[in-house]
């Protein structure tokens, strides 16, 4: 018997493939709570002071720091990133990936790019104009340039022209290393090391069978 997500299971139903653990984590509420187990291992941690003491917002999903003078609400996800490779920067586009990873009537922080004006019957939509300031009051999309400007720098000095059929794997290796950053080079390291043992991808199962 083993844990996963804070629920008991027998050794014969925790996931052993890619495909196991897609049927297994296809319930959001085992998902969640798994992502949990391996981010707060004693519960919910505030993202700011680091406190423990934090309360659950019921009708919102998230957690709000107790302690007098923090008093931060944030949420599983707070702090990490999301990236996905679409065809074109199109308002249809940026609706479709934005509705299927952001809940209906989160905060939203954006530029002042005219794409995201449909944006505020959905969710609690505030902008920043970069043309006159960067940050105004909590508003600011730093975090999200942060990581374009080192997933550009990879694409230019490291990856090297990557093409459109595996530019999805790349950005999904700069998401994870972006989200694993404040970890030791160890930490990082061990975690790697512990998924490849008994894992084997041919170029052809990479490409789904168009191998050249």
């Amino acid at each position: 018997m083993e844990g996963i997500g804070g629920m008991i299971v027998r050794n014969d139903q925790i996931p052993q493939t890619l495909m196991q653990a897609a049927r297994h984590f296809v319930d959001p509420d085992v998902a969640e709570a798994y992502i949990a187990s391996k981010k707060w291992p004693d519960g919910p941690c505030c993202p700011e002071c680091g406190s423990i003491n934090v309360g659950h917002i019921k009708s919102s999903n998230r957690h709000q720091c107790r302690v007098k003078g923090c008093r931060t609400q944030f949420s599983l996800t707070t702090g990490s990133i999301r990236a996905s490779v679409i065809p074109r920067a199109t308002t249809p586009h940026i609706r479709q990936i934005l509705l299927a990873s952001v809940e209906t009537g989160s905060g939203l922080y954006t530029d002042e790019s005219s794409i995201y004006h449909w944006a505020r019957s959905v969710y609690r939509h505030r902008s920043v104009n970069h043309q006159t300031e960067y940050v105004d009051g909590d508003v600011h999309v730093n975090g999200c340039e942060n990581f374009f400007a080192c997933l550009r720098r990879a694409v230019k000095g490291t990856y090297i022209r990557p093409t459109r059929d595996h530019l999805g794997a790349y950005v999904d290796e700069a998401v994870y290393r972006f989200n694993v950053r404040r970890e030791t080079e160890w930490d990082r390291f061990n975690a790697a090391m512990g998924k490849i043992a008994g894992k084997r991808m041919t170029y052809s199962e990479l490409t789904g069978g168009k191998a050249r």
